[in-house]
């Protein structure tokens, strides 16, 4: 096992450190859109799916600099006593953070996907956006906290600590989350990709961070030996989210959903602006006259 300050620990919490600074800036970015567009649904789900990353990033360097400064010997490891089958803080501290942003982190993407795919005029209203995000923190509690209350426990799986894949009922309840989550994303934002391609990006990276998930919950389930490295896979693309969501959703996101359609339909609601029709219409007529 790594000692204190090994070199072998640095790498990750240094792309942590990264991807920490890369979704505080996601977050204030969002925090400042919200705040000049307070009732904008567009404003509130950014904010959503910037906390949705900073979940687990944000622990995961705090447990991940512990473990550099205290060796892969100390009870904050996730891999501590794995060997001999016990179960250390690290690895239930870091399996409830994980499972709590499976739900938070999948759920504002799709979120996100939802309002991607509608058109303005059918855009949900603000209380359903924050109700919808609201909603996802009893879920992602209920689901971290299943192994901690004696159902199943935590398992390290290397390089992280997760539900045990071999345990019906974790297998079952990553089923019962990811597969309808996976079908939802995929569909929203191939119908917005199809109308802005760049979101294809999206859609990949949404399939690459998620799609291993129900995979490995159906091998759990059969009792078939785990691929070699499918968890390394698994967690070099989920954790490759913490620095690519910023730029997919903080950036490019951002500057495709701006703020000007939807205050162009909620003034055209209120009577405040011309409709397409009204404008085409006085066109015409300036062109007749």
């Amino acid at each position: 096992m790594a000692g204190p300050w090994d070199a072998s620990l640095l790498p990750m919490p240094v792309f942590l450190l990264f991807a920490c600074f890369a979704n505080f800036a996601f977050l204030w970015k969002s925090m400042m859109r919200l705040k000049s567009s307070p009732h904008s649904v567009f404003s509130r789900a950014l904010v959503g799916q910037a906390v949705g990353e900073l979940c687990w990033v944000l622990p995961c360097f705090v447990q991940c600099f512990i473990t550099l400064a205290n060796g892969e010997e100390g009870d904050w490891f996730q891999g501590y006593l794995a060997g001999q089958g016990g179960r250390s803080t690290g690895c239930n501290v870091m399996g409830f953070y994980s499972m709590f942003s499976l739900i938070a982190g999948m759920g504002t993407t799709v979120v996100m996907a939802w309002l991607s795919s509608t058109p303005a005029e059918k855009l949900p209203s603000v209380r359903t956006i924050t109700w919808s995000l609201v909603a996802m923190i009893p879920v992602a509690l209920f689901y971290g906290m299943v192994p901690l209350v004696g159902i199943g426990a935590y398992k390290f799986s290397s390089p992280i600590c997760y539900f045990d894949w071999y345990d019906p009922a974790h297998a079952v309840l990553i089923l019962l989350w990811t597969l309808p989550m996976l079908v939802l994303g995929c569909g929203f934002l191939l119908r917005a990709a199809l109308k802005r391609p760049i979101l294809f990006l999206h859609l990949t990276v949404f399939v690459l961070g998620w799609g291993l998930w129900p995979p490995a919950a159906l091998i759990g389930l059969s009792g078939a030996d785990m691929p070699n490295y499918f968890m390394i896979v698994g967690g070099v693309l989920g954790h490759g989210q913490a620095l690519v969501n910023p730029l997919l959703y903080g950036i490019i996101w951002n500057s495709q959903y701006t703020e000007e359609v939807q205050h162009k339909v909620i003034d055209m609601a209120d009577g405040k602006a011309p409709s397409d029709e009204e404008i085409g219409a006085n066109a015409n007529a300036v062109a007749g006259g």
